[in-house]
């Protein structure tokens, strides 16, 4: 018996087995040097510690001022950013330990690229397009991925009117279609997908007030969500799916979250959480049979500071991490942003939307000025 555990014990350090945490990535969105932040999570405390920025050599736009959603994805080997400002897609490859190195830009084929989406190995870019520039129509664009990084255009491509806007773009790395939020128009479109990167419009749900960021199970294809981020009609539309196909639309306003913009789903399909800009509010959802939404509750952790933007859940549910940036009173005020984590419990704890909070991280004072956006979470070997 002591031979054997000898022998485990060498096996472990010859190959020691490593705690997997997550690292966290935010873009600036400056319109001069774009950047990347990397932060990493303790595997013991859950806290995050900034470990540094990287240029994505293309430029953001603070201008889009929040109207977009994932602005940032990942297929967990590489991490892909949205350059609004000159109408780019920058890709860089992580390393074991979540470390983003630079592999190249390339261009969106299209204005203002706002929103990215990873399926199978695809990527899609959602061109917001540009009402001032003649023949900047918004569209969405279809890319490979090589087992490099390098992203080829592909058939498929989608092109709107001048007069729409899209704003965020929603899947599954599986699934066999997505959805596009249209702000403006109260509108939210169904595209099936097939394996050459051509999409097809299905179906649209019109009457949807002010859909903004939306969010899916990443291993549930049945049910997604869009929040309501109209002042005047705030809340969250779920949208039961059969197959291909919308088949149920619920819609719950709750005029005291005020202005719900941004949206995280367990990767189950089981809970939805929204975040509120003014506010500062985490509201907690779950989803009931045929994608009906039940209210569970709000939390609303700190009332002062950066107003609440992004949010995004670890793979094993775990986490919520949330991006707080601009001055809620003026968003003229340079403000530096933070990266909030929250340990998720749902059990007995709804009456504080299913969590507690564990750090809060500030960005680089240098970001204040711009319109940080995006975030996203990958799991990684410290």
């Amino acid at each position: 018996m002591f031979r054997v555990w000898m022998l485990m014990m060498l096996a472990l350090m010859v190959n020691p087995v490593y705690a997997v945490t997550h690292a966290i990535y935010v873009q600036s969105n400056a319109s001069q040097m774009n950047e990347v932040a990397w932060l990493l999570q303790d595997t013991k405390t859950g806290k995050l510690a900034f470990k540094g920025s990287r240029e994505t050599g293309g430029n953001g736009d603070p201008a889009i001022n929040g109207n977009q959603a994932h602005a940032i994805a990942s297929d967990g080997r590489y991490l892909f950013v949205a350059n609004a400002g000159d109408d780019s897609i920058s890709v860089f490859r992580l390393l074991k330990a979540g470390q983003p190195v630079f592999t190249g830009k390339f261009a969106s084929l299209g204005r203002h690229p706002v929103s990215l989406a990873v399926n199978h190995h695809r990527l899609l870019v959602v061109n917001q397009g540009d009402q001032m520039i003649d023949g900047a129509t918004s569209s969405i664009q279809s890319f490979r991925i090589s087992a490099s990084g390098s992203l080829s255009p592909l058939k498929g491509r989608y092109t709107y009117l001048s007069s729409f806007v899209p704003v965020d773009i929603t899947t599954t790395p599986s699934s066999g279609f997505f959805a596009v939020a249209l702000n403006g128009i109260d509108q939210i479109d169904f595209f099936s997908l097939l394996p050459s990167g051509v999409m097809a419009r299905m179906n649209s749900i019109t009457g949807i007030h002010n859909p903004l960021g939306g969010a899916m199970g990443r291993l549930n294809n049945s049910r997604l969500a869009f929040t309501l981020a109209g002042d005047d009609q705030p809340g969250v539309v779920s949208i039961g799916m059969k197959g291909l196909a919308p088949e149920t639309v619920i819609q719950d306003v709750r005029p005291d979250l005020l202005d719900p913009c941004w949206a995280a789903a367990q990767s189950g399909g089981k809970y939805l959480w929204t975040s509120a800009f003014k506010t500062r509010a985490l509201t907690l959802y779950r989803w009931e049979a045929r994608g009906s939404l039940s209210y569970l509750g709000v939390s609303i952790p700190d009332v002062e500071g950066p107003g609440g933007l992004d949010v995004t859940l670890s793979d094993d549910n775990r986490y919520l991490f949330r991006l707080r940036g601009d001055n809620v009173e003026d968003d003229t005020i340079p403000t530096r942003p933070l990266v909030d984590v929250f340990r998720v419990s749902i059990a007995g704890k709804r009456e504080g939307a299913g969590l507690s909070m564990l750090d809060q991280t500030a960005l680089p004072e240098s970001w204040a000025d711009a319109k940080a956006t995006g975030l996203v979470a990958v799991s990684v070997k410290p």
